[in-house]
C-alpha cells in the first residue's frame, strides 16, 4: 500500500512537472515566430531594402491549445544593403551591413502551431540615431503596427515570463 501511495506522489511530481521533465525545446517555435515578424516587417515597409534580425529575446510563451503556442518576441533588426527583390537570399546580406543603415526595434506577438504560424501584433520603431526617415509615420519614429482581430487574441497558460525563464526553454 505504501510503495503504491510513493509511486500515486511520485506520478502527481511529473504531472506538474512535466515541462523540465520532458526537457521540449521552443527554439523552432521562437524561430518561426521571428521568421513572420520579419517577413512581415519587410513586406510593410517602403524601404528599397530589407530589414535583418539583429538581435532577438522571448519575452513570453504561452500555450493555447494543443501544441499551439503565443511567442512574445523583441526583435532588433537593422537595415541590409540587399535589393528587396534578393528575400530568399537575406542570409548571404547580413555580413553587409553598415553603421549609416537604420535600425530599430520591433516586439511581436505570434501564434505558433504545427506548420502554420499567424502575426497577431507586430509594433516596430525606428532609432532616433537612426538615418532620416522618408515618410511622416518614420519621422515619429512608428515604421510598421498591426494588430490581428480581438477574437484571434484569446489569453493562454503562461509556459515562462521574462527573458531568463523563456531562454532557459530555447536550448
Amino acid at each position: 500500500m505504501m510503495s503504491l501511495l510513493a509511486h500515486l506522489v511520485l506520478l502527481q511530481c511529473a504531472c506538474v512537472f512535466a515541462i523540465p521533465l520532458f526537457r521540449f525545446s521552443f527554439r523552432p517555435v521562437a524561430d518561426m515566430a521571428q521568421t513572420v515578424s520579419l517577413a512581415e516587417l519587410n513586406r510593410r515597409t517602403a524601404s528599397p531594402f530589407l530589414y535583418a534580425v539583429n538581435g532577438r529575446s522571448v519575452q513570453q510563451i504561452s500555450e493555447v491549445g494543443l501544441n499551439t503556442f503565443d511567442v512574445d518576441l523583441s526583435l532588433g533588426f537593422r537595415e541590409t544593403t540587399c535589393p528587396r527583390g534578393r528575400a530568399n537570399h537575406l542570409g548571404h546580406c547580413l555580413d553587409m551591413w553598415s553603421p549609416s543603415m537604420v535600425t530599430g526595434s520591433c516586439s511581436s506577438r505570434v501564434r505558433v502551431s504545427r506548420g502554420y504560424a499567424l502575426l497577431l501584433s507586430l509594433h516596430c520603431v525606428i532609432d532616433s540615431s537612426s538615418s532620416e526617415s522618408s515618410s511622416s509615420s518614420e519621422e515619429e519614429g512608428v515604421l510598421v503596427r498591426v494588430r490581428a482581430p480581438i477574437a484571434a487574441q484569446v489569453p493562454g497558460i503562461v509556459l515562462c515570463r521574462g527573458v531568463g525563464r523563456c531562454n532557459r526553454l530555447l536550448w
